[in-house]
């Protein structure tokens, strides 16, 4: 999928996580994201970490989940607000 965007779309590739909740495998998968982003050179928007972004306190995030993995509406607004600054920092 990089590869591809990079040749088709000439673009820059970022990925996104899901905010926390608790799953061994999602957490593995995030790790390996990260290793593909040493080797790939792509942008990681973690709302898992919260790395580069404002950490929430945890009473504000559940709030803005509507289960474990979904977001509510003030959910998917917080983290549209945040995809838009970084995307705008590239």
């Amino acid at each position: 999928i990089i590869c591809y965007a990079r040749e088709v779309w000439n673009c820059e590739v970022v990925f996104y996580t899901n905010p926390y909740f608790e799953n061994a495998k999602y957490e593995e998968m995030i790790k390996a994201l990260y290793a593909v982003q040493q080797k790939q050179n792509i942008g990681i928007v973690d709302f898992y970490y919260m790395r580069n972004m404002e950490r929430l306190l945890k009473e504000t995030l559940q709030s803005y989940m509507n289960d474990a993995i979904h977001p509510n509406l003030q959910g998917y607004r917080w983290m549209s607000n945040v995809m838009l600054s970084a995307l705008s920092e590239k």
